[in-house]
C-alpha cells in the first residue's frame, strides 16, 4: 500500500486509505441491533471536526508488543467483537448496519513514539479529534503510545464512535481484545424493580431542564487534556470516614477545586451556590457487556462549589445522590424514559445534558490486565464535548489508582490547575 500520504503533524499517524476489499480481513456479518436515544443523539451530534468519540487509555509497566504480531491479534479477535463489526449508522436509520465490513491493521491498528510522559496529555487531545477510519471500515481503532525515557512503558489508547458504543461496553470491548488473558472488565449493573419515587424524580429533573443555564460558552473544537493520579486506598479511607461512596468523595473533591475560582471565568453561571453537572450511569449487563449502542442514561447533580471543606461538601453531594441509589434510578428512569416515544425521548435527552453542559463519569476496571506480559498500572477514560457541552471530568479507578481527567476546549475557560486542586482537596 502507498506509504507517501502525509502524516499527522502531532499524532504521527498517517490517515487510512480505502484499500481493495479483497485485499482485507473481512468480519462476519454483525446482527442486527436496534439504535437506542442515546445512540441516535450521538448520530445527531456528530459533524466534521466534532466527532463523538469514547476514547479509554491503559497504562502498562513493560516492554510494546510487536507491532506486526500484536495487529495480527488484534484483528483476529476483533472479528469476534459485535462492536467491532458495525458500520456508523446513516442519519434517520433505525438499526446498525447488519453487513461484512473490512477491518485491516492500516485502518485500525497505529504505533507512535511519545517523547516523554508530560507529553503525553497533548498527545490524547490531538487523537480525541483525529478522523476515524474511513467506510467501509467500521470507525474505531488502537494505538500503541510508546513512552521514551529509561522504563519500558507503553499505553494503548482505543476509540470508537459513541454511537456504535459507550465506555463500559468500550472497556469490555477493549479487554477482550487486547488481554493476554481473559479479565472481568467493568461491574455489571444488576436490574431492579422500578421505583414510583424514581421515575418522579426522573419527571421532576426534566421538566425543569429548559429552564437551567448553560454554564459555559462557545467552543473551538481544540482541547485541552489534564491528568492527576489519587490513591485509591486514600479515597475509600475517605469515604468510609464519611459514611459514603468513593464517587462521592471523588464529586465533593471536585466542587472544592472548581469552587474558589469558578466566578474568575467569563460566562460561568452558578444556581443557588451550586453547579449542575450531568453525570452518566450505565444499565449495561453481563449478558450484553460488549454489544453495540449506548446502555446508559444521564442524570443532573447540583454540585456544591460554595462548601467550605471536604466534610460539607461531601454530605451535600450525598444527600444528592443518595436518594438516586435508594430508588433505584438506573431502572426507574430507564423504564420511565422508555415509556416515550422515540422523538420525545430523544428530545428530552437533549435538553437534559444541554441544562448542564458539565459532565462527570467514572469507570472501574476491578482487575488489573496484563498486555505482552506487561501489567496495567492506570487508565484513562475521555471524551470530546461538543459547544453542549464543553467540559468532561472523569473518575477512572484501575490498578490501586483513581485518575482524574479534565477535557475541556480551550476558549472554555477553567482553572488551570483543576486536577491539582481536586488531588489537593483529597489530602
Amino acid at each position: 500500500m502507498p506509504r507517501n500520504r502525509p502524516r499527522h503533524p502531532t499524532t504521527g499517524i498517517r490517515p487510512p486509505a480505502p484499500a481493495p476489499v479483497s485485499t482485507l480481513a473481512a468480519a462476519t456479518p454483525a446482527p442486527s441491533h436496534r439504535l437506542g436515544p442515546f445512540d441516535r443523539l450521538f448520530l445527531a451530534g456528530g459533524r466534521p471536526g466534532r466527532v463523538p468519540t469514547a476514547m479509554l487509555v491503559l497504562d502498562f509497566d513493560g516492554e510494546a508488543p510487536h507491532p506486526a504480531r500484536f495487529a495480527e491479534r488484534i484483528l483476529e479477535r476483533a472479528r469476534h467483537l459485535p462492536a467491532l463489526n458495525v458500520l456508523r449508522p446513516e442519519p434517520g436509520a433505525r438499526t446498525f448496519p447488519a453487513r461484512r465490513t473490512p477491518l485491516s491493521a492500516d485502518a485500525h491498528v497505529h504505533h507512535v513514539d511519545a517523547a516523554t510522559a508530560d507529553g503525553t496529555p497533548s498527545l490524547l487531545a490531538a487523537l480525541l479529534v483525529r478522523p476515524f477510519p474511513c467506510p467501509p471500515h467500521p470507525p474505531w481503532d488502537l494505538t500503541v503510545i510508546r513512552t521514551g525515557g529509561q522504563d519500558a512503558r507503553f499505553s494503548l489508547c482505543y476509540r470508537i464512535h459513541h454511537a456504535v458504543q459507550d465506555g463500559v461496553g468500550a472497556a469490555h470491548t477493549l479487554l477482550a481484545l487486547t488481554a493476554d488473558s481473559p479479565v472481568r472488565g467493568p461491574f455489571p449493573h444488576e436490574r431492579g424493580r422500578p421505583t414510583v419515587r424514581g421515575a418522579l424524580q426522573a419527571a421532576r429533573e426534566l421538566a425543569r431542564s429548559p429552564r437551567s443555564p448553560h454554564p459555559y460558552g462557545a467552543a473551538s473544537g481544540r482541547f485541552t487534556v489534564d491528568v492527576r493520579d489519587a490513591r485509591e486506598d486514600r479515597v475509600r479511607e475517605l469515604a468510609r470516614h464519611h459514611g459514603s461512596t468513593v464517587n462521592d468523595v471523588c464529586l465533593a473533591a471536585l466542587a472544592l477545586a472548581l469552587g474558589p475560582r469558578l466566578h474568575d471565568g467569563p460566562r460561568v453561571r452558578t444556581d443557588g451556590g451550586t453547579l449542575p453537572i450531568a453525570v452518566p450511569m450505565s444499565y449495561r449487563t453481563y449478558a450484553d457487556r460488549d454489544a453495540p449502542g449506548n446502555r446508559m442514561l444521564a442524570v443532573r447533580l447540583d454540585l456544591p462549589v460554595t462548601a467550605h471543606d471536604l466534610d460539607q461538601a461531601v454530605r451535600l453531594v450525598r444527600g444528592t445522590t443518595e436518594p438516586l441509589r435508594r430508588h433505584r434510578a438506573k431502572d426507574s428512569r430507564r423504564t420511565a424514559l422508555a415509556l416515550l416515544p422515540d422523538g420525545l425521548h430523544a428530545a428530552a435527552l437533549r435538553t437534559n445534558t444541554r441544562a448542564t453542559g458539565f459532565i462527570a463519569s467514572s469507570l472501574t476496571f476491578p482487575e488489573p490486565a496484563h498486555v505482552n506480559g506487561a501489567r496495567m498500572t492506570g487508565a484513562t477514560a475521555l471524551f470530546p464535548p461538543d459547544e453542549t457541552l464543553t467540559a468532561y471530568v472523569s473518575f477512572t479507578r484501575a490498578s490501586g489508582r483513581i485518575r482524574c481527567a479534565l477535557v475541556h476546549d480551550e476558549l472554555v475557560w477553567l482553572p488551570g490547575d483543576l486536577t491539582e486542586r481536586w488531588l489537593t482537596a483529597l489530602g
